[in-house]
């Protein structure tokens, strides 16, 4: 499991890619991606802030927009993640 998130991880040139190729490797997809998106998360965080989402996703970073937008409870994750880093 290590190998391919690594792999994804170190291969990808956006949050975007590196699902996507998890997503093509098949197997534990779902596994992988929790680890995915942590590595990614951990390498491109900005010392002072989120910037803009919209900058975010154009530089790579960040949860694309038209997948936030298909997320139903994405308002109720936004308001627990804030209250846990807020």
């Amino acid at each position: 499991m290590w190998k391919g998130i690594l792999y994804a991880a170190m291969h990808a040139t956006s949050y975007r890619e590196a699902v996507s190729f998890n997503i093509w490797a098949g197997g534990d997809v779902c596994s992988r991606n929790i680890g995915i998106g942590a590595m990614w998360g951990a390498a491109t965080a900005v010392a002072d802030g989120m910037e803009e989402e919209e900058e975010e996703e154009e530089k790579g970073r960040g949860i694309p927009m038209e997948w936030r937008e298909k997320t139903h409870v994405l308002e109720e994750v936004e308001e627990l993640v804030e209250k846990m880093l807020g």
